[in-house]
């Protein structure tokens, strides 16, 4: 049995997924009435991939494409998102969470995700190491200077 948390959190990937592809197709409807061209490959080289693995980790039996399979869409993603430009630290925790998802089992992936996506939900060791922190977002565990520090323990 797959915890609601869980098929709350793939139907909250499916809908991403599913705008992510109307767009692609309003594309190419548009592309087609302008007698522009468009790559035949669109949304095989964006987060689709990432929406596609998440809601079929998260929720197998609610995800939308049958023919998908975890290790096909896993490798497809990482080659995409290794070549990207964003910061070493966000890719990494990306690719992170993508094996994570692909390894782990049951709610063990649920709270992955969760860790990845709500800051609030980490573990204070993980708040500190800071591993699953988006770049140019303060960690969200309370730091004090150690002047500060000093004060409290002085203080009576």
């Amino acid at each position: 049995m797959i915890p609601i948390r869980a098929q709350a959190l793939a139907a909250f990937f499916r809908k991403r997924l599913s705008d992510t592809r109307n767009e692609h197709e309003f594309l190419r409807n548009v592309a087609e009435r302008l007698g522009l061209s468009y790559a035949s490959d669109l949304g095989e080289r964006d987060n689709d991939f990432n929406f596609r693995l998440l809601s079929l980790s998260l929720h197998p039996a609610g995800h939308p494409l049958p023919d998908d399979a975890k290790l096909d869409l896993l490798v497809r993603y990482l080659k995409i998102r290794c070549l990207e430009s964003d910061p070493v630290s966000r890719r990494f925790a990306d690719l992170v969470t993508a094996i994570g998802l692909s390894v782990l089992h049951g709610e063990a992936r649920s709270t992955l995700v969760r860790w990845r996506h709500e800051p609030q939900s980490r573990p204070r060791w993980l708040r500190r190491i800071g591993l699953l922190a988006r770049p140019g977002r303060r960690n969200s565990e309370p730091t004090t200077s150690p002047s500060a520090r000093r004060l409290a323990l002085d203080s009576p």
